[in-house]
Parts: C-alpha cells; sequence; structure tokens
C-alpha cells in the first residue's frame, strides 16, 4: 500500500469515525429530550406540548450541563429540535403561545418553566 493511499484511507477512517461519534451525541441529547419531556409540566395557559414546535440548547455552563428550550405553539410544525445556542428562536412576547425552559439533567429538575409575557 502506497503511502499517499493510505493516508488516504486513514483520513476516510477518520471522517467516518467522526460522523459515528456526532450520531451517538445527537442519539444521546435525543434521549435527554425525550427523558425531559416525559416528566415536564406545563405552565397553566399552555397548550399541550405536541402542539409546540420544540427548540433545545444542550450546553455545558460552569460544568454543569444544562437543557434551554423555547417552545413555539406551530401547529404547522410541531415536534423537537435540537439546534446550536445561535438558532434558538428569540421572543420578547406570545404569551403561552412561547414557552421557556431550563432543565438540569443532572438533579432531573426543572430550574424554570413559564409562558412569556404579552405585548
Amino acid at each position: 500500500m502506497t503511502g499517499k493511499y493510505r493516508n488516504a484511507m486513514l483520513g476516510v477512517v477518520m471522517l467516518l469515525s467522526l460522523g459515528v461519534l456526532a450520531a451517538c451525541t445527537d442519539s444521546r441529547d435525543a434521549e435527554l429530550v425525550a427523558e425531559m419531556e416525559a416528566s415536564l409540566s406545563m405552565p397553566q395557559g399552555a397548550d399541550e406540548l405536541n402542539k409546540y414546535a420544540r427548540f433545545y440548547v444542550i450546553e455545558t455552563t460552569r460544568g454543569k450541563r444544562e437543557v434551554l428550550g423555547v417552545l413555539l405553539k406551530r401547529p404547522s410544525d410541531p415536534g423537537v429540535h435540537i439546534v446550536k445556542k445561535n438558532a434558538l428562536p428569540v421572543r420578547f412576547d406570545g404569551g403561552c403561545g412561547v414557552v421557556n425552559v431550563r432543565y438540569s439533567p443532572a438533579d432531573k429538575t426543572f430550574l424554570h418553566v413559564s409562558c412569556n409575557g404579552g405585548a
């Protein structure tokens, strides 16, 4: 096997390994969100969870893992979306059409669940 061919093969194996790692991370994140949603009590005035498009960011801050969520009532686009922090929707009003969630996986506790204010 020539050096160029061997290096190319090693590169392909490394890329495939990274893809498998990314898939595992996505799978673990999806499992975490499913576990969290199973125990989520929607705030008074909010609709059922399945009526919302649910955007979540999973991040580590000061050594603690947290899930931040913005749930938007969108009958045309319900479901879970695990996104990067810069893709998390920002809404300043909307009442219970927008629900904000903050969850600690280590403690399995909701640190914050509330509807947005009104305009």
